[in-house]
């Protein structure tokens, strides 16, 4: 909603309730994409190359559009509080319709990419030190990634909202 300082954790049933609404969400989004990859490995490990490549493959370029549309999804649904509104794709187009395909694009581009790198940090501290990194990957470095996308994502989400009010105030004046 705009507010730059993090909410209080004091609404224990709605925040369990909220995660348990992001978790049906991303094993829906990601359900078809990971069984494309699931069958893919399995075929891989039957020896059937060609075929496991392929479902793999198929798995993957299912899997980029998905995390696309989950990011939009999982802000649609904080936007109304509602899971339902995680899956309703013609809301989730006009946003990403009203962003501009291309700059969502890139935005997206580049929070994978800083999800990424600390991401790539984080296994490097694991790998150094199993002890520290044990503690330290969960509580900095993964957390850091969910915290950021999640901003990242609640603030493009934000300027979709604010372009479709000042478009509706240009058509009243």
């Amino acid at each position: 909603q705009g507010d730059s300082e993090m909410p209080e954790f004091n609404s224990w049933k709605e925040m369990f309730i909220d995660g348990l609404k992001v978790i049906v969400t991303t094993v829906l989004y990601y359900l078809i994409p990971a069984l494309f990859v699931f069958v893919g490995v399995v075929s891989l490990y039957m020896g059937k190359n060609f075929m496991g490549l392929m479902f793999i493959l198929i798995g993957i370029v299912f899997f980029i559009p998905a995390l696309m549309l989950y990011f939009m999804a999982i802000s649609n649904m904080a936007n109304y509080r509602k899971l339902s509104a995680a899956f309703n794709i013609n809301e989730i187009f006009e946003r990403i319709k009203t962003i501009g395909y291309g700059r969502f694009f890139v935005w997206w581009l580049a929070t994978m990419v800083v999800s990424v790198v600390f991401a790539a940090c984080g296994k490097m501290v694991d790998m150094s030190s199993s002890v520290v990194g044990f503690f330290m990957v969960p509580l900095l470095f993964e957390s850091f990634i969910a915290l950021f996308q999640a901003r990242s994502g609640g603030l493009i989400y934000n300027e979709s909202l604010k372009t479709n009010e000042n478009t509706d105030e240009e058509l009243n004046v």
